[in-house]
């Protein structure tokens, strides 16, 4: 019999990030909302895929559960019974997946990715950073939950700094960011496509543009150390061979254009790519690429050069 006392509770849900907030967080402290999903059986995949109550009028299914000063909440929690049954949760929630078994929540990358220094999808839409729990098991015994989000995206970042033994002679005033394909190669793109709560699977991907880019509002990025001021994007994760991709900036009214050397694992999930360029009277040059925890991972950038002045 259906103990109407017991319900799910979230006490807590954390990302795999460690900086600070929005993208960039290890705890939701906007008021932020995530859908859960709970199945009987092994997990989502099981053959048996009834809700987690079959036969009682309970949602189970895309039920939404909201960060607060109290905690997580719920106007609909999930009730529990004596069976164990499987939590499956994804961000940010949606409504309309209602009608969706969690296999194919839908997300989109955005080909214009606004400034890039914004913080998360509450502060900047046109980067939402799409994400699904670990798998947790409930019952009417084990019935509070913990939830590690990860991330669905892979983060691309740009620092810039200056040249010791030849500076730059204008401004640097970088205003624009394309990070696209290189001739004949399509690896990267933006447009639609879903992702399964359980694993972080992207598919059904429909091409959009074959780039990415951003256009920076703190243009004067020569020697920030900031990181909330460095410009990123989110991309889907691709496999990065040589001559595959290439970045495009521009500095002071003149783009310039770098090849992107290849990454072993590709763009992954989770990880940030973190291009590191010097600024030269003569040329840019990617010095370094790093991957870090978001994780970010250095990457060699390079020199831009710039033509000589009188």
């Amino acid at each position: 019999m259906q103990d109407p006392d017991t319900s799910l509770t979230v006490s807590e849900v954390k990302t795999t990030d460690i900086t600070k907030a929005g993208i960039t967080a290890d705890s939701f402290t906007n008021g932020e909302s995530v859908g859960l999903f709970i199945y009987g059986g092994n997990g989502i995949y099981d053959a048996n895929r009834d809700y987690y109550a079959p036969g009682v009028d309970l949602e189970s299914a895309n039920v939404k559960y909201t960060q607060s000063t109290d905690g997580w909440y719920s106007r609909n929690p999930i009730m529990l019974h004596n069976g164990t049954g499987h939590v499956y949760a994804y961000y940010p929630f949606s409504q309309y997946n209602h009608a969706n078994d969690g296999t194919s929540i839908p997300l989109t990358v955005q080909p214009f990715q606004g400034s890039g220094q914004s913080d998360g999808s509450m502060d900047c839409p046109q980067q939402t950073d799409y994400m699904y729990s670990n798998t947790v098991p409930a019952s009417k015994l084990d019935y509070s939950i913990r939830l590690t989000m990860n991330h669905v995206l892979a983060m691309v970042t740009f620092r810039f700094v200056p040249s010791e033994d030849k500076p730059y002679p204008g401004d640097g005033m970088i205003t624009q960011i394309r990070l696209r394909n290189a001739p004949d190669a399509q690896v990267i793109y933006s447009g639609d496509a879903t992702f399964n709560i359980e694993n972080g699977n992207v598919s059904n991907m429909k091409r959009q543009s074959a780039y990415v880019e951003v256009k920076p509002e703190e243009t004067d990025l020569i020697g920030t150390a900031d990181a909330s001021l460095l410009p990123r994007m989110l991309v889907y994760p691709m496999a990065v061979a040589e001559g595959d991709l290439q970045i495009t900036v521009t500095v002071d009214g003149n783009s310039y254009t770098l090849d992107v050397n290849a990454i072993a694992d590709g763009y992954k999930a989770g990880n940030n790519y973190e291009y590191t360029f010097t600024l030269k009277g003569t040329k840019l040059e990617i010095t370094n690429v790093s991957i870090k925890e978001w994780i970010t991972q250095e990457q060699t950038g390079g020199d831009i050069q710039t033509p000589d002045r009188p």
